[in-house]
């Protein structure tokens, strides 16, 4: 007896149910093979999906499964697995809750695509495209299920990808697994702690959900266009790289692959693809539905035909799959005629239990020393070396010996040269001469004591500025690096802004973990956030998060500076590493002057009556709707409390009149602070 068929065996029947064999074992939940007695005829195969005992107690976790089986219910298409019953009771249900699926006899999308990987074949492009509509078509019926009064559930399924779409050996395209589907009323209330938390498998997520905000329908509809444009392209879209390098793919929805293959595709499908994977939920392509129908017009061979074709294909693939199946459990099944008779594939565990950091590495305990001029650092260990980097404590001139082998030049050992800041890489002499009137009055170096950040970005913004901008305040030093007016990376110099250090404050790993993961670095490009990945120390999407907002947090520190000096260099490269911070310059604005209007750093007495710029023009720079609006209603000076309650509107009036849209009215004066 194979190990699946005991685990079967111990478990016994559940309910009307013969269990046949485990195909997969999950966090939260086994998932059987299993026969239904038929009245009259051979018995029917299904699928029972139930949850492990460790969870049965848990009212959450039952909870969860009850709302997954209950939506299953409400949705009935050819293109969607169907749930067929369920039991929550546990005194009827053997102990555990449990679920009943259709049962759906051929391979998921995954397999089948990893088999025409490895036999080296691709989809003909009609049947790729037929293949998305397909699963488009089932993912339409989810979104537009109602519930028992006919009221729209409006359901995301947050779980699209190539494991959750199943495929018969007849040709049947069925999306599956409502695990974490969850309404959008759920979203907004959540059904526990943790419900509306980004899920999903990374190379699937839409860039909203990447970036912590809620999934919608238009987020399912990201994930089917990159399997779309996936099957058409015979390899990932996103998935290069590690796994943090795949989540800002995603982010910023790069999907160079698609333009570079559209001009072998039909004229116009690369145009179709590129809607549904727009960055920003409201610049996709609007439905499931919508999508469908727009890829329709390429489909050019009939159904009956592709049925045959993807059923074909599908044979194959399970004759590829090792005969580890005991045939006489699937011989009393309705498919015992075929003699295709497999397994379906295991679906990846879905666990985030760490896994133990491995410490004894090559190099782990490597020392290095420093010289720079007379001055020598060190033995240390890397994890010191590269706070020293981080800190300005060591300069990018030095030269580093490790275990007592030959000099090197820092700049030459990519495992810390990597740490240093972008202005090492350039002149340190003042910067040029200025080239435009505007930011000629202040000589293209500010003092941070009469000009705020706010002043200076909002310049650079004007004259769509690219270059380093260096920032200094005492000891503190940061560099934000400016592209077209827009902040798209920072550093600090700062020990509480690194990393690692801002991981342990937050409760994420602890000192001891932070340890291993540095002296485990080098191995990993000299990437702490790659390396915590790697040793299972946190969740790739959770790390990404809160590295997002740890770059986020680094900008808007400076907005809240009441001294210091600021000087734009433009001779300097743009980083090769860092994360890039897709902030938009606009929030940026907004956000910083409200973090300095909160701190208390700035009063709006200064602005309290001001009106549009009797010279401005929206040739001058397009202003975003919201600010245009503002702009539009100060015709005649008006004071900020009538136009802002909150911060963020406060803020909204200064950035008009930093970027000079607005001035400072000579009106009558309010008093508003």
């Amino acid at each position: 007896m194979t190990e699946q068929h005991a685990a079967a065996a111990e478990s016994g029947d559940i309910g009307p149910y013969r269990l046949a064999t485990r195909i997969a074992a999950g966090a939260t939940a086994d998932v059987f093979r299993a026969l239904r007695r038929q009245a009259a005829g051979a018995d029917r195969a299904v699928v029972i999906k139930r949850m492990l005992p460790s969870l049965a107690a848990n009212a959450e976790a039952r909870a969860m499964f009850e709302h997954e089986a209950k939506l299953g219910l409400r949705v009935r298409h050819r293109n969607v697995v169907e749930a067929l019953d369920y039991q929550i009771d546990t005194d009827t249900a053997g102990g555990c809750p449990y679920l009943v699926l259709e049962y759906v006899f051929g391979v998921d999308l995954r397999r089948l695509t990893r088999w025409l990987a490895r036999e080296k074949r691709t989809l003909p492009p009609s049947l790729a495209v037929w293949i998305a509509r397909e699963l488009l078509a089932g993912l339409e019926a989810v979104h537009s299920a109602v519930d028992e009064h006919g009221a729209p559930l409006r359901i995301v399924h947050r779980d699209v990808s190539p494991s959750n779409v199943f495929i018969s050996v007849h040709g049947d395209v069925k999306l599956g697994d409502l695990g974490i589907a969850r309404t959008l009323g759920d979203l907004g209330r959540a059904l526990g702690p943790r419900s509306a938390a980004a899920k999903g498998k990374l190379g699937y997520l839409s860039p909203e959900q990447v970036a912590g905000g809620a999934a919608e329908p238009r987020s399912d509809v990201f994930a089917a266009a990159t399997i779309a444009a996936e099957l058409l392209l015979g390899q990932p879209l996103f998935a290069k790289g590690s796994d943090l390098d795949v989540l800002l793919a995603i982010r910023d929805a790069r999907c160079d692959a698609v333009a570079a293959a559209a001009s072998g595709w039909a004229d116009g499908l690369g145009a179709v693809l590129t809607a549904a994977l727009a960055r920003a939920p409201e610049h996709r392509t609007a439905s499931a539905d919508a999508l469908r129908h727009a890829l329709s017009r390429f489909v050019t061979t009939t159904d009956p035909e592709l049925h045959a074709m993807l059923g074909t294909l599908v044979v194959g693939a399970l004759d590829a799959a090792p005969d580890d199946t005991d045939r006489a459990s699937l011989a009393r099944t309705v498919e015992a005629d075929s003699r295709h008779a497999r397994k379906t594939a295991q679906l990846e565990p879905t666990s985030s239990k760490r896994r133990e950091p491995e410490t004894r590495r090559p190099g782990v305990g490597s020392l290095y020393s420093l010289r720079s001029g007379t001055t020598t650092l060190g033995p240390w260990p890397y994890a010191r070396v590269v706070q020293a980097v981080h800190t300005g404590e060591i300069e990018r001139a030095s030269f580093v010996s490790i275990d007592g082998g030959a000099e090197r030049p820092l700049a030459e050992l990519k495992e810390l040269a990597a740490h240093l800041p972008p202005s090492s890489r350039i002149s340190t002499q003042p910067p040029p001469a200025p080239r435009s009137p505007s930011l000629g009055r202040t000589g293209e170096s500010w003092n941070l004591a009469e000009h705020g950040l706010g002043t200076v970005l909002a310049r650079l913004l004007a004259e769509r500025e690219t270059g380093l901008l260096v920032c200094e305040h005492g000891s503190a030093r940061k560099e934000i690096f400016v592209e077209d007016g827009a902040p798209t990376f920072v550093t600090s110099n700062r020990l509480g802004e690194m990393l690692g250090e801002h991981l342990v404050e937050a409760q994420i790993i602890d000192r001891a973990e932070l340890d291993v993961a540095l002296a485990a670095m080098p191995r990993f490009g000299g990437r702490l956030g790659d390396t915590l990945v790697a040793l299972g120390l946190v969740e790739p999407l959770e790390l990404f998060q809160h590295i997002a907002a740890l770059e986020r947090a680094k900008l808007l520190d400076v907005f809240t500076w009441e001294a210091g000096r600021a000087a734009l260099y433009r001779q300097a490269e743009r980083p090769t590493r860092g994360f890039p911070l897709q902030l938009g310059a606009w929030d940026l604005l907004q956000a910083g002057l409200a973090r300095r209007l909160g701190s208390g750093k700035q009063r709006v007495g200064r602005y309290d009556v001001i009106v549009r710029a009797p010279d401005w023009s929206a040739h001058a720079m397009a202003l975003p709707d919201r600010l245009q609006a503002l702009l539009d209603s100060i015709e005649t000076p008006r004071a900020i409390s009538e136009i802002a309650a909150t911060d963020h509107e406060r803020a909204d009036a200064l950035v008009l009149v930093e970027v000079g849209a607005a001035r400072v009215s000579d009106g009558p004066r309010t008093g508003v602070t």
